[in-house]
């Protein structure tokens, strides 16, 4: 009865083509299902086992969106596990609409701090990036291109639910320089030949951060949005670090220098 949209969460999960196109993304989990719904995602559908979840609160959330009209579909444990991600299926998961907007539609009115990017190729890295931003209060991710996929299921777990308190921006090298400017926002970006190291700034303007490829760094596109390069400073023997470790750095050193400085508990 169930099996049309067990076989639709599983091409959300393969296929970034088949989420981008329906402008969807599959989350799974008790903690990512109640934060979804209490930051207003908009959901698609709801898939849960009642045999398998335990949580009081869920079933609550699952029974008010039923009610607002989401579709919900019960399936037993062993149909749950089929499309579950987890080593141990909690028993709901949602469809979920992508939170993709255009630069002219973020919110910056109160914002200190962005992470752009254009590629990533670890996905728990980016999500790892993500929660180090919202624990700072970052206003999200600005993706140049269309080489980045904030909702890879990989990234979506890793974020555990950052996710749903973040912005997702997408844009142009051109667009992102111009709105920059116009908005005296500053752009720094990470690279090994930085000329000065990210501790000796002062980050004083609302900050944008970049960050490149794992492997390549920053791209000519990327560069090139620069007002300043830094670098973060190793032993002479170490290679390189993670890309989430290095952007986390990043943004705490930016909000330790922002107004919240005095909010960082």
């Amino acid at each position: 009865m169930h099996e049309r949209i067990l076989r639709f969460v599983r091409q959300l999960q393969l296929k970034r083509s088949f989420r981008d196109k329906r402008r969807l993304f599959c989350v799974e989990g008790v903690r990512n299902f109640i934060v979804a719904v209490d930051s207003a995602a908009v959901l698609d559908s709801i898939i849960y086992s009642p045999r398998l979840l335990t949580s009081d609160l869920a079933e609550k959330l699952i029974r008010h969106k039923r009610r607002d009209g989401i579709p919900v579909h019960k399936v037993t444990p062993e149909a749950f596990r089929s499309i579950s991600q987890m080593n141990r299926a909690s028993g709901v998961a949602a469809v979920v609409k992508q939170p993709l907007i255009s630069l002219s539609q973020a919110e910056v009115a109160d914002s200190f701090i962005w992470l752009v990017l254009s590629s990533v190729r670890s996905p728990g890295n980016l999500g790892t990036l993500l929660r180090t931003s919202a624990a700072i209060g970052g206003s999200g991710l600005m993706i140049v291109g269309d080489g980045l996929d904030p909702f890879h299921p990989a990234t979506v777990r890793s974020s555990m639910s950052a996710l749903f308190q973040q912005q997702f921006v997408h844009t142009t090298p051109d667009e992102l320089s111009q709105w920059a400017t116009r908005h005296k926002w500053h752009i720094v970006g990470a690279s090994p030949d930085g000329e000065a190291t990210f501790i000796d700034q002062q980050y004083c303007r609302p900050t944008l951060i970049v960050l490149g490829d794992e492997r390549k760094g920053l791209g000519t596109e990327l560069r090139g949005l620069c007002d300043q390069l830094v670098r973060i400073p190793m032993l002479a023997d170490a290679d390189s670090l993670n890309l989430g470790v290095a952007g986390s750095l990043m943004l705490y050193e930016v909000a330790r220098n922002s107004k919240i400085r005095e909010q960082l508990v």
